[in-house]
């Protein structure tokens, strides 16, 4: 008897884009011999697969934290009295010394000009004090009392003169005023807050690290950093301080990292996270691969790589300070170049055929 087979196609689709095609034997008569013939294809898209490099994988400790001016001065009253000029408004950029404010000086000038008379008068009386002393006509405590006369004279002329400089407020640093806290017209008393100054040429970043990393952290570590801002953009940065004692809270230890920011192109204030690089200069390049493309099969891990069309089981061994940032750092398994599957699943299986869609299958 003659027996007669057409072949069915089965497809089932699972995550991503991945998919196989079961073709069976289907029997066109119910009297016809048992004959299957079977092939398994696997659908993957570009997305899937991915290439194997080899890269310094950088290995760190994790940070965040946010962003200060390195320099930020507050600058304050020194004397009371109605401000008369506030030529300066926040968002200026100042250099240092520049005046932000004038006091109303017509008191400390009148000040000045008496205590000066009145130190010209002491000096008078005391040289002719002096003539008389050397004369025999004056007693010594009449002399000692005019040359205490002077002084005393010239100590409150000292006084009333720094007084009136205080009147003039100036920048004590370059930098930009990020507040301006008064009005010309306003009364300011000694020790009020009249401005904020920063300079942010070089910022800040604050964060803290476990106790359990304190030890890998030097003064003068690199440490790469990203600002939602900036996107993938990694900033570079430099420990320049670790805290001696630990937050009594949280025990955590506070580190600032300096980063150079001359062309203004980060703002104050801002988010931040990154890695103090523990690794530069010691590291070598090892093969690199997406740690999502590694499965766990029984006791090994694995890796599924695309030779000559079809699917290849690859064990592999990770090195034990593999992972950073999803990347896994292989120590063998793998060579340079070959192709792999990026997220595979549990369907997969070594053998099958593979074909390369040239879009995500929907």
């Amino acid at each position: 008897m003659n027996a007669r087979f057409t072949f069915c196609r089965v497809a089932s689709w699972f995550p991503l884009t991945l998919g196989i095609l079961l073709a069976a034997g289907c029997k066109e008569k119910e009297d016809a011999p048992a004959v299957v013939a079977v092939s398994r294809v696997v659908e993957l898209g570009p997305l899937d697969i991915g290439e194997v490099a080899s890269r310094t994988l950088i290995s760190g400790i994790r940070i965040t934290g946010a962003v200060n001016p390195s320099l930020r001065v507050e600058v304050k009253a020194q004397v009371g009295g109605q401000l008369d000029t506030v030529p300066v408004d926040r968002g200026m950029v100042v250099t240092q010394g520049q005046v932000l404010a004038l006091f109303d000086d017509r008191s400390a000038v009148a000040q000045v000009q008496s205590v000066k008379a009145a130190l010209a008068a002491s000096e008078r009386d005391n040289a002719a004090t002096e003539l008389l002393f050397k004369a025999g006509a004056a007693s010594e405590r009449s002399y000692i009392n005019s040359k205490v006369a002077v002084d005393s004279a010239k100590a409150q002329l000292t006084q009333v003169q720094e007084n009136y400089d205080h009147g003039t407020v100036r920048s004590p640093i370059a930098g930009i005023i990020s507040e301006r806290l008064v009005s010309a017209g306003e009364f300011a008393g000694p020790g009020q807050k009249l401005f904020t100054v920063v300079n942010s040429e070089t910022l800040e970043f604050t964060t803290s690290i476990l106790p359990v990393d304190f030890a890998h952290v030097k003064v003068g570590m690199r440490a790469l950093l990203t600002f939602d801002s900036f996107g993938n953009r990694k900033i570079e940065g430099n420990v320049v301080r670790i805290d001696p004692v630990a937050d009594p809270r949280s025990r955590q230890v506070g580190i600032r990292i300096e980063i150079p920011n001359k062309e203004g192109q980060l703002v104050a204030g801002i988010f931040a996270s990154g890695t103090i690089i523990t690794n530069a200069g010691t590291d070598r390049k090892m093969i690199v691969i997406p740690s999502s493309a590694i499965r766990l099969e029984a006791t090994e891990s694995v890796v599924y790589a695309i030779a000559e069309g079809k699917l290849v089981k690859r064990p592999i061994k990770i090195d034990a300070s593999s992972t950073d940032e999803g990347l896994a750092r292989i120590a063998s398994g793998l060579r340079e170049g070959e192709k792999i599957v990026l997220n595979p699943t549990k369907q997969l299986k070594a053998g099958d055929a593979v074909r390369i869609l040239n879009s995500p299958t929907l």
